[in-house]
């Protein structure tokens, strides 16, 4: 029996591979859910597999989208890549007055998502962008760092762990390669040819790292307000050819190397099997650091990407519609506050000890509170 006393949920994108665990998971829960997407053959066959009713709807019909957005209170879209399905879906729910959530990660969309930022006040509703992995975890690390370190200038974040990508997340993040690598530097958003790297431990033990694109870079300056922002993945060895690296920078910004590269992520596997999901974990850290040279390190664990992306995904969603949270464009720590990751089975955050330093003199829970009532939307350069 369907809980009426939750919000109306409805999936866009569920016959994907992360739309799959999301509305399984929905399923599993009783909520109100409604799944579409464009593909009847997939829809009809997941509406029957979990007893959820479907809707087909091409993104290209914006009245019939109107009517889509009618039926719910909340749509989550999780059909990427999101530069192609985003605005549609969004100029939808600005329209009708219903709250919008998404999983993308890719940077140029969360900055568009900014942009829209009075309208959807104006309409009541929230914009709520990177509900997933790429950037609730991350996000509510970044805020949590922030206010545990009094003036914070810099921040970086490093990531481990995991059992893989699925195709969705490969292919949006075709749009963010080359062109150099992506950080924020005195506020603005720049591009190096070469990438930085840090040898850090995660949790999982001291390993080298190097400097790439992840939505922190967007998402962690309006959740914080920190100048400088780097992101960070394990590498195998430090990038040292730089006649390469322009060459690489160049080549995968061209159309047809992108369409070529699009045609063999289609010959991949939808995503990590569900065994490959069970045993793997998510490490994370954030380093912040102030004009002082005050360090603060915390590291957060958490359950396998795509596992608790379905779970902050749907829960975002929950959440968004129910509650009386800012309007207007959000991320999951200015909407939630640095401590909804905590809420997740199998997260546990610490603090990092640095050496030769004493440990910021603040309340962390009082301090989180304090830095999520100030934390509102900044403008943003990209040059």
């Amino acid at each position: 029996m369907k809980n009426t006393t939750e919000p109306r949920i409805l999936i866009y994108g569920a016959t994907g591979y992360t739309g799959r665990l999301v509305s399984k998971l929905a399923a599993e829960q009783s909520l109100q859910v409604i799944i579409s997407g464009r593909s009847e053959e997939k829809l009809s066959a997941l509406g029957s597999e979990l007893g959820l009713p479907y809707e087909v709807v091409s993104l290209a019909d914006s009245a019939a989208l109107d009517r889509l957005v009618q039926k719910c209170d909340v749509m989550l879209n999780l059909a990427g890549p999101y530069r192609e399905t985003a605005a549609p879906i969004r100029e939808a729910c600005i329209r009708g007055r219903v709250h919008y959530v998404d999983i993308t990660g890719e940077l140029d969309v969360y900055e568009d998502h900014a942009g829209f930022h009075e309208r959807a006040r104006m309409a009541g509703i929230t914009l709520l962008s990177g509900a997933g992995f790429d950037v609730v975890p991350s996000d509510c690390l970044a805020a949590y760092a922030k206010s545990r370190l009094e003036d914070t200038e810099s921040l970086e974040m490093f990531f481990s762990g995991g059992a893989g990508m699925s195709q969705g997340t490969m292919r949006s993040g075709l749009g963010m390669i080359g062109g150099g690598v992506p950080l924020r530097e005195n506020g603005k958003l720049i591009r190096k040819l070469v990438p930085a790297t840090r040898t850090r431990d995660c949790g999982d033990g001291a390993q080298l790292f190097a400097s790439a694109a992840w939505g922190d870079l967007i998402t962690a300056w309006y959740s914080t307000g920190i100048q400088n922002i780097q992101v960070f993945f394990p590498a195998k060895k430090k990038p040292s050819n730089k006649l390469w690296l322009f060459i690489k920078a160049f080549l995968l910004n061209r159309a047809l190397v992108q369409w070529f590269l699009s045609g063999v992520i289609r010959l991949l596997p939808d995503g990590p099997e569900d065994s490959a999901r069970d045993k793997a974990m998510q490490y994370l850290m954030a380093e912040a650091q102030n004009f002082r040279g005050e360090t603060f390190r915390a590291r957060l664990t958490t359950p396998e990407a795509y596992t608790l992306t379905a779970h902050t995904a749907l829960r975002s969603a929950r959440e968004v519609a129910g509650k009386d949270i800012p309007r207007g464009y959000q991320t999951p720590a200015t909407a939630f506050g640095a401590d909804f990751i905590l809420q997740f089975d199998g997260v546990r955050r610490e603090d990092v000890p640095v050496e030769n330093q004493q440990p910021p003199g603040r309340d962390g829970a009082a301090q989180t509170a304090d830095a999520m009532r100030k934390a509102s939307p900044k403008e943003s350069t990209v040059s």
